[in-house]
């Protein structure tokens, strides 16, 4: 099973279309200044995850 998350301003939230969301840019007009994804094994499993820095006006 799979299970993919967005962190919200108060939760994390599940997301169905994943791909749209890793590495391809942002999805709310945010400006993106940088990201990294990286690969973490859990026991057996890769585990993928994506960070983004982010800027505000």
């Amino acid at each position: 099973m799979k299970w993919y998350f967005e962190m919200s301003e108060a939760e994390l939230l599940p997301i169905k279309i994943h791909h749209h969301y890793l590495v391809t840019g942002n999805t709310d007009n945010r400006e993106v200044v940088d990201s990294a994804a990286f690969v973490e094994i859990e026991d057996s499993r890769p585990v993928l995850m994506e960070v983004q820095v982010l800027t505000t006006e």
